[in-house]
């Protein structure tokens, strides 16, 4: 029988290393522009330094997608995204050696899954399920570039 999965790794090509070089991984370079509610100490989404990225995504991987940068200091709380259901992700920092995505069950208890992504693969995941990361090493962060399917 199909097992469900909440994170499904995609055949998509590698952000580029001269690409990579240009985007800073130190989260001082970045403003705050978005927060989810159940996590506003732990989880910042910012689009600045974005233009180089956005485009070579948006010629890349999806002409109709905005790519962005969401960026963890710390393990976060357990939530559901707000405004979508699956989002794209490209985790280029992950913050430490056993950084897990865990994934609930509606009455919050019941772990469903639970994952280690890979670094520099491009994976979907579903956001609309009780989800957090965990074992965010200290003075590390998770760096990703990201983006919403549909909103």
């Amino acid at each position: 029988m199909y097992q469900p999965r909440f994170i499904q790794y995609l055949s998509l090509p590698p952000l580029p290393d001269n690409l990579i070089s240009e985007i800073s991984l130190d989260p001082t370079d970045y403003t705050l522009r978005a927060n989810g509610p159940g996590n506003l100490e732990t989880y910042i989404w910012t689009d600045d330094h974005n233009k180089k990225l956005d485009a070579w995504c948006k010629q890349n991987i999806c002409p109709d997608m905005y790519f962005a940068f969401q960026i963890l200091h710390t393990s976060n709380n357990l939530h559901k995204d707000n405004g979508t259901t699956v989002k794209l992700n490209y985790v280029m920092s992950t913050g430490g050696s056993n950084v897990l995505t865990e994934f609930y069950d509606d009455d919050k208890i019941t772990l469903l899954a639970s994952y280690h992504i890979e670094p520099h693969r491009w994976h979907i995941l579903k956001v609309n399920t009780y989800h957090r990361v965990i074992n965010l090493e200290p003075e590390k962060f998770r760096f990703a570039v990201t983006s919403r399917i549909f909103s």
